[in-house]
């Protein structure tokens, strides 16, 4: 050891190759940075591309036959109302009444107004005494967004001409006839099957449904199902069924499981042993809806609030030149998008490349 150093040889070699171990640790660090940031940038265009892409309507030009819905015996028309092109004329004086509670923000009401023009827009939970009998003198027409709203304005208004929506029976409760129009919540058997074959892997469907209510969904979907070149295995849930059993019969035949969710018939109990049933199993789990995607199924559909909007504007704007056709006026959303499970798909171990799953939206959390 020198007797004037401080530090021994070793221990300046050992200072030395540290110094190293350091500056190669950076250099390792940086060029992983660096990929990092190039992925990042790839993602950003990637996303970029996707959003400039207008999505595709689920309606065709002319209005077709009504088609079953998700909601036991309830049925929608397709019409893309907005495939004309046309912007709507001004209409007349109109009444549009929200709800926070079936609109929470504001997506339907801005959707009309963006597509027909400013409008006063009157919230039901905000509503002082007299307000809505004031502006139904003015009123040529009225607009609803929620069951609530469209009970009061028929039982205050009911001479206004009458569109709406979020309403999830409107048949049940009488509103479909002449001077009533409206956009229902449900996806049909078409854009549902197309939502869920984006993301579920290839193989064989296992169809669960009630028997009786939603027999006539049920067939269009298997006839979507067939067409696309799926194996379907159906499965009809009585009452107090027997998840267990069932989902055992299934074993190595089904490679995803798809479920018609009708609330009065699938309740939440059935429908949460058939989800920890398919989480056990390492299946992925379609539904007919969006709310149920957030329950624990991997793939659903819903509707797009701010197009529904834009699509009550056209209705309104067809039903004053006359075209609204004859039949039934509960149409279906022209816009629907597939709803993903982030966190269910990496319980599966699914990688999903969503920029290429067209008009899809992702919960990302459980």
């Amino acid at each position: 050891m020198c007797p004037r150093c401080r530090t021994s040889r070793p221990a300046q070699q050992k200072l030395s190759i540290t110094g190293w171990a350091f500056a190669g640790g950076a250099v390792l660090f940086l060029a992983a940075l660096g990929m990092w940031a190039a992925r990042l940038d790839r993602g950003t265009r990637e996303n970029q591309a996707a959003a400039t892409v207008e999505p595709v309507a689920d309606g065709t030009l002319q209005p077709g036959p009504p088609l079953p819905v998700t909601f036991g015996r309830e049925h929608c028309r397709s019409w893309f109302v907005s495939g004309s092109g046309e912007r709507p004329r001004k209409l007349p004086p109109l009444l549009l009444l929200t709800s926070r509670v079936a609109d929470p923000y504001g997506l339907v009401a801005a959707g009309f107004t963006s597509e027909c023009g400013p409008q006063p827009v009157l919230v039901l939970e905000d509503l002082q005494p007299g307000t809505l009998a004031e502006a139904g003198e003015k009123a040529r027409l009225a607009v609803a967004v929620g069951t609530a709203a469209v009970q009061l304005l028929r039982r205050q208004l009911p001479a206004l001409p009458l569109f709406y929506a979020a309403v999830p029976d409107p048949q049940e409760k009488g509103l479909d006839g002449e001077k009533l129009a409206g956009v229902s919540p449900w996806i049909p058997a078409a854009p549902m099957v197309r939502h869920w074959l984006a993301v579920l892997p290839r193989g064989a469907v296992a169809l669960f449904h009630s028997s009786g209510a939603l027999d006539e969904l049920a067939g269009a979907v298997k006839r979507q199902l067939h067409r696309a070149g799926r194996e379907v295995i159906d499965v009809a849930l009585p009452a107090g069924a027997d998840i267990a059993g069932l989902s055992g019969d299934l074993d190595g035949k089904a490679k995803s499981w798809a479920v018609l969710v009708d609330r009065r018939i699938v309740d939440d109990e059935t429908f949460n042993r058939l989800q920890v049933a398919a989480e056990e199993k390492k299946i992925p789990l379609a539904v007919s809806d969006e709310e149920h995607v957030r329950n624990g199924a991997l793939v659903g559909v819903g509707a797009d609030s701010h197009r529904i909007g834009r699509q009550l504007c056209r209705l309104a704007a067809a039903w004053q030149a006359g075209r609204l056709p004859a039949g039934s006026h509960v149409f279906c959303p022209e816009y629907s998008f597939a709803v993903v499970h982030q966190a269910v798909a990496e319980k599966l171990g699914y990688l999903i490349d969503f920029s290429k799953v067209a008009q899809v939206k992702v919960y990302r959390w459980h």
